[in-house]
């Protein structure tokens, strides 16, 4: 089971991106909104990743966010509902769209999305009630300045080749020492440190 991918960013399409990580090229298709939001070319990152299988293929899809990627699979899980159209979800409406939508009952949200009509939109709405409380809603907000410099770091420390819980432990070891954020290259600094020490 893969959990999540860190590594340089080697190559972009319009629905794809390829991440290298230990000399290993991952191809994650992705939501155009995560395209759109211009990660560049040798910029390192980390994606939350869902491994479907399928007769014919194996692939790879990437998310930002851990709750992005948790909606994705529980998608899946309806009748009807393939890869594309799930992408096609959550690249079309903010998670607080979604779970607005869903909350509400709002069928004709949900038809915003590229090929979701009114019934499978009904459907939706039903089939996904259930599996809200699997997914922490609280926690579906815009990244802290705080956890966007923590990942940062993780993401570089992974890239000069700690493990990712190594760099993660070393990372979260600073941060509950200091109570603001610094800048990134100082925090890497200290958690090398941590590694060191």
């Amino acid at each position: 089971m893969y959990d999540y991918i860190t590594g340089k960013i080697s190559k972009i399409s319009k629905d794809s991106v390829t991440i290298e990580a230990n000399g290993v090229g991952y191809r994650l298709f992705v939501t155009t909104n995560l395209v759109a939001q211009a990660v560049e070319i040798k910029t390192v990152t980390t994606l939350y990743v869902s491994f479907v299988v399928r007769e014919f293929a194996h692939t790879f899809f990437g998310f930002l966010q851990e709750q992005e990627r948790d909606l994705f699979e529980a998608l899946l899980g309806i009748s009807g509902v393939g890869p594309r159209t799930s992408l096609a979800i959550i690249g079309t409406l903010s998670l607080d769209e979604l779970f607005d939508a869903l909350t509400r009952k709002d069928a004709a949200m949900l038809c915003r999305v590229p090929g979701i009509g009114k019934k499978t939109a009904e459907r939706l709405l039903v089939e996904l009630k259930d599996t809200l409380s699997s997914i922490n809603m609280q926690t579906v907000r815009p990244v802290s300045p705080r956890q966007s410099l923590s990942y940062d770091a993780v993401s570089a420390l992974t890239n000069l080749g700690l493990s990712p819980l190594a760099a993660k432990k070393a990372v979260t070891k600073v941060l509950e020492e200091t109570e603001e954020p610094q800048d990134l290259s100082s925090l890497i600094a200290l958690s090398l440190k941590n590694v060191t020490n």
